[in-house]
């Protein structure tokens, strides 16, 4: 049974392998980002004109990494950095419309890769892995809350 749980976690370690890489060589190909700035571009498009630190904290990145991400992207004119009013201590990152219309192309590949991915499965074969991969992730969330972590 063990043999069948390795060969199992690693087909699905593989699958979201293949499926990040596609989505990061169509964004590079097409938009010339990588998947950090990609990233950072995402977290905006859901929490934008945020503080740089605290948009640090978010991403678990190092401040001085993410300046670097940063000044690319707004090379490229996909956010701004602004002082912030109350404090003018703290920069405020946000993302541009050009940065936002990126983020909405990437969500249609991923869309598109999906629709590759599980087109050849039935309704009933999507809901019962649905069950299954929830069950699943049941299973390792209680797991976390017993080790302490509680999140």
């Amino acid at each position: 049974m063990n043999d069948e749980y390795s060969d199992l976690s690693q087909e699905m370690f593989h699958l979201m392998q293949t499926m990040r890489r596609m989505s990061l060589v169509k964004m590079k190909s097409q938009h010339g980002i990588h998947h950090g700035q990609g990233h950072v571009l995402g977290m905006l498009m859901k929490h934008n004109d945020v503080a740089q630190k605290e948009l640090a904290q978010w991403l678990n990145i190092r401040p001085a990494s993410l300046t670097d991400l940063l000044e690319k992207l707004e090379r490229d004119q996909l956010i701004v950095r602004s002082r912030d009013q109350n404090d003018r201590r703290v920069v405020r990152v946000s993302i541009t419309e050009k940065g936002q219309q990126i983020v909405r192309q990437n969500i249609q590949v991923r869309r598109e890769i999906e629709a590759t991915m599980f087109g050849s499965l039935s309704g009933s074969e999507i809901q019962t892995m649905t069950t299954i991969l929830q069950k699943m992730s049941q299973s390792l969330q209680q797991q976390i809350k017993k080790a302490g972590d509680g999140q």
